[in-house]
């Protein structure tokens, strides 16, 4: 009779560290983001949100692929990856100096109003963040979960503590103190994570001949996340546009619970990304039924309770301003679940090494929101944002879903 896994395996499992992480870090950043928009107050919280929008977007687009290609190698190249890590990172230096430069100095010279400061901070801090995700996913492809997941968390705590002190407490309550804060966090987090990295010897001189397949790996990370960004976060980007900050703030407040739960529900997609890069085909059943069975009942849980209980919520944790935010709120409930099965569906694609494969499903999500927001915008407000953007969810998960399908047959065909 096959003996049960202990209790402490279980808890000590891939699965396990990735799940308390992803839930740690969405309590930490939730806490922190409620004493935040407390203290911002709607109209501060709109512009908080305009900058992490914009910035996190551009960074995201022209740096996506590099947390996954740092975990894709790493794990590949288990006897050696000190060169090909090194590689990568180098590479997220270079397009971080880049993404940093043009985007601050661009805010403050051409984006009016009070988001021209909080804009330029995020973009700037753009640099250390690109590293560090980079840094972050090569610890991943070692296996070394609970490191990672440890230090995952460093930055979110530093940015509590500070919320806490200083825009609670001193009474910096401004967007751009907020932003300000975020930066600190995360160059300290950096600090650290170089250490790390020096500690388990990755810390080495790039390869020019590793530069070519680097940068063809994330080149095609970089399209498919520039479609999950489009699809996730266009109806914000539309709002910043087309909005007051006070409408925005209060349309962020309803995104932000969706923000807190994806991750945790779909905390088992990067154990996948790790195991299929190792393993391959073979690997890949196995662990995606367990991965999607987890995020379907997370999520599902999740967001059951939230929307239930949105008017109560809202008002205790954010304050009777923020109430607007309730129907929005229940709508995106719904695309959470979707989106946490997309997110575990992208990683087993990538883990096959197919990272430009997830992009059909992400073009699908993002021509379904330009078609929708411009119809819906005008007569619901940001109730039809929400509509929007969770209709595009679930067409990314489909699509998602009949991806990997195709890549899995194609591969038996071949065997």
């Amino acid at each position: 009779m096959r003996r049960l896994p202990s209790v402490r395996r279980v808890l000590r499992s891939g699965y396990a560290t990735s799940a308390w992480s992803a839930i740690s870090i969405s309590i930490v950043t939730g806490l922190s983001g409620v004493l935040a928009a407390r203290a911002l107050g709607p109209y501060e919280r709109g512009l908080l949100a305009t900058a992490v929008v914009w910035s996190s977007v551009a960074g995201s687009i022209s740096a996506y692929g590099t947390p996954t290609a740092a975990t894709y190698f790493a794990a590949r190249d288990k006897g050696d990856p000190p060169r090909s890590v090194a590689t990568v990172i180098a590479v997220a230096t270079v397009i971080g100096v880049i993404v940093a430069l043009v985007g601050s100095l661009g805010s403050l010279l051409l984006v009016p109003g009070g988001a021209a400061q909080p804009l330029a901070i995020a973009f700037a801090v753009l640099l250390p963040g690109i590293v560090a995700g980079a840094a972050l996913g090569a610890i991943l492809g070692l296996g070394e979960y609970r490191e990672w997941a440890w230090l995952r968390l460093v930055a979110p705590l530093l940015v509590l503590t500070a919320v806490v002190g200083l825009v609670m407490i001193a009474h910096w309550r401004s967007a751009v103190a907020v932003t300000s804060i975020a930066a600190g966090a995360t160059v300290l987090q950096l600090v650290i994570l170089l250490r790390a990295q020096s500690r388990h010897g990755l810390l080495n001189r790039p390869s020019r001949a590793l530069v070519s397949p680097t940068l063809s790996y994330m080149w095609r990370n970089i399209a498919s996340g520039a479609g999950w960004l489009v699809s996730t976060q266009l109806d914000l980007l539309v709002l910043t546009l087309a909005f007051a900050p006070t409408q925005v703030g209060i349309y962020a407040v309803a995104v932000s619970f969706g923000a807190l739960i994806v991750p945790i529900a779909a905390s088992a997609g990067l154990v996948v990304l790790t195991r299929v890069a190792a393993g391959g085909e073979a690997a890949l059943r196995g662990a995606l039924v367990a991965a999607l069975a987890s995020a379907v009942a997370i999520a599902g849980a999740f967001a059951v309770v939230v929307a239930i209980a949105a008017p109560q919520l809202v008002e205790m944790l954010f304050g009777r301003e923020f109430l607007g935010s309730v129907t929005p709120l229940r709508i995106l409930m719904v695309g959470s679940i979707a989106l946490s099965v997309s997110s575990v569906l992208a990683n087993a694609l990538r883990g096959l090494g197919h990272p430009l494969e997830p992009a059909r499903g992400e073009l699908a999500g993002a021509v379904s929101t330009l078609m929708l927001l411009p119809l819906l915008l005008p007569l619901l407000g940001i109730t039809g944002a929400a509509i929007a953007s969770t209709l595009s969810y679930t067409i990314v998960a489909g699509t998602m879903a009949w991806s990997v399908r195709r890549r899995v047959r194609a591969a038996r065909s071949i065997a």
